[in-house]
């Protein structure tokens, strides 16, 4: 009998036990629901409606007044947007004032005003057509040329940097603070934004805005090379066309007057005074005249093509009236040019630039591998772990700012040695720069006295003294008392002599381009009679 009554016992356990459950299952559910209402209609204590409901659920980060330190950080990234407007509008300037060569307020409206078109292009050799000299030649190739627009171009790529240190601070506390920090504990969910950002340090950021000072210097200082560059070129390259043409214009000369003395070499051989000797050599005189007249200009071709394709126009444009050949007599005390050059040469401006930014790039590091004092937090804390009981963990950082010294302080800075190994080169690098400009200013201010000494000579001595004895021995020769040689070779040295005297002044003017190229900055031209157009 009990073991009947101790199964029928086990049978009955199983439908209770279910019974239970399902009771307690429908008390639970009503519960939960009623928990689940309450939060959902939970609007807060008192204490929590009037101190934390009206926070901003999404703080602005580097505009957000109320902290000192964002306060300057603000400050510090409009000062960097100021400094790129300033540079921005400085750049174009620049091209005009390179310490070499200013154009006329007058051209330059003029020359501004031409169209940068391909179709237009017709509006410089216009332009050029009217005011063919070498103040309108480099006003156009300020404006026309394509290397300059492409040196401008790199230039204002540069500017872009600003806006790239200025953003990065505010980018890098917005990723922080809406996709790691939600403050959840109380009513809606609500941006937190980290501790650190009270603590933005902004003077890092006036660090970075110092490198990117030097960076957008070191470019304008590159658009000022490429600008000073192509003054020299089209210089050097409109004094050799001038030259050519002005070379031209003798040999014509001179030819004229073999031909007139051919005439008469032909009178004195009818007369049975000359032999046909005579008249041969002089018609070789004159073919050999003839073809060194094709060649220069077959070689003034050739330089006027250079000369366009600086200014980017037309190949085959031709100006209508060259300009006669003018030196340039500068004025200087050789002691200050090469002081000059030592401090105004666009080379070592640059150098100097990159030395500057080496130095604010190994004090940006120092400040990461030896860094000031810091309250040791972080923008990217990791909140997920636990932070109470057994397990939590240390803070995530002290409460007192301290001086980061861990095992690795200082161990990691090999690449602040490499740089201050590079820093010291530069230095040297500078210094010898220095030592080469020097010398190159003393080897162009030789080459350029030089020819101002043969410019001297042939102008003041030779070519009147030649050209006054052709015409002495053209009649001394019709009256037989000089033969036909004397008379051939006084040409000769004339056109050589008058040649001669041209390319002096081409060299000098050319040399006087070089030597102001080497200072830097424009040297003085002598007042008087020597001061020409600037050189045409």
């Amino acid at each position: 009998m009990k073991k009947k009554m101790e199964r029928y016992g086990k049978k009955l356990i199983l439908p209770v036990s279910l019974a239970v459950l399902m009771t307690a299952g429908v008390a639970f559910a009503g519960g939960f629901s009623s928990l689940k209402k309450d939060y959902q209609e939970y609007g807060g204590s008192e204490y929590l409606k009037e101190n934390l409901s009206s926070r901003p659920s999404a703080p602005s980060l580097i505009t957000e007044e109320g902290t000192e330190a964002l306060s300057e950080l603000k400050a510090m990234k409009e000062e960097l947007t100021a400094r790129k407007s300033v540079e921005a509008g400085a750049l174009e300037d620049s091209i005009i004032r390179n310490g070499l060569f200013t154009p006329g307020p007058v051209l330059w409206k003029k020359i501004k005003e031409v169209p940068k078109d391909e179709t237009e292009i017709k509006g410089f050799e216009r332009l050029l057509t009217d005011e063919y000299n070498l103040e309108g030649v480099l006003a156009v190739a300020l404006r026309n040329n394509p290397d300059i627009d492409k040196a401008l171009e790199s230039a204002r790529a540069a500017l872009e940097k600003y806006d790239q240190v200025a953003n990065l601070d505010e980018i890098l506390n917005q990723y922080a603070v809406f996709t790691k920090n939600l403050e959840i504990r109380l009513g809606k969910p609500l941006h937190k934004r980290p501790l650190t950002l009270d603590f933005p340090f902004p003077g890092m950021l006036a660090l970075k805005g110092n490198i990117v000072d030097k960076e957008v210097l070191i470019a304008r200082l590159e658009l000022e090379r490429t600008v000073q560059d192509l003054i020299t070129r089209v210089r050097e390259t409109y004094y050799e066309a001038v030259y050519l043409d002005n070379a031209v214009s003798v040999t014509k000369e001179v030819l004229e007057l073999l031909r007139r003395i051919r005439e008469v070499v032909n009178i004195v051989y009818t007369t049975g005074r000359s032999t046909l000797n005579d008249v041969v050599k002089i018609q070789i005189e004159i073919d050999r005249v003839e073809n060194e007249l094709v060649e220069t200009e077959e070689k003034k071709k050739t330089s006027q093509l250079k000369l366009n394709k600086l200014l980017d126009i037309s190949e085959g444009f031709t100006p209508p009236v060259v300009p006669e050949l003018t030196p340039v007599s500068l004025e200087y005390v050789e002691e200050e040019l090469y002081r000059e050059g030592e401090e105004t040469r666009n080379e070592i401006e640059t150098k100097l630039a990159k030395l500057d930014r080496m130095r604010l790039l190994i004090e940006m590091a120092e400040k990461r591998f030896y860094p000031d004092f810091t309250l040791g937090m972080s923008i990217f804390e990791n909140r997920i772990l636990k932070q109470v009981g057994t397990d939590a963990p240390q803070p995530t950082f002290p409460t007192r700012p301290m001086v980061r010294g861990a095992n690795w302080f200082g161990s990691n800075d090999a690449y602040i040695r490499e740089t201050r190994i590079k820093y010291e080169a530069l230095e040297e690098e500078i210094e010898e720069l220095k030592n080469t400009t020097v010398y190159e200013i003393d080897q162009a201010l030789y080459r350029y006295e030089n020819a101002f000494r043969l410019r001297t000579l042939y102008e003041a001595k030779l070519v009147p003294k030649t050209n006054l004895t052709v015409e002495i021995n053209e009649t001394m020769y019709i009256t037989g008392k000089v033969d036909f040689m004397d008379l051939l070779n006084s040409h000769q040295l004339y056109l050589n002599f008058s040649l001669s005297l041209k390319k002096s002044i081409k060299d000098m003017n050319v040399e006087a381009a070089r030597l102001e190229r080497l200072v830097g900055s424009a040297i003085d031209v002598k007042a008087g009679p020597d001061k020409g157009d600037e050189g045409g």
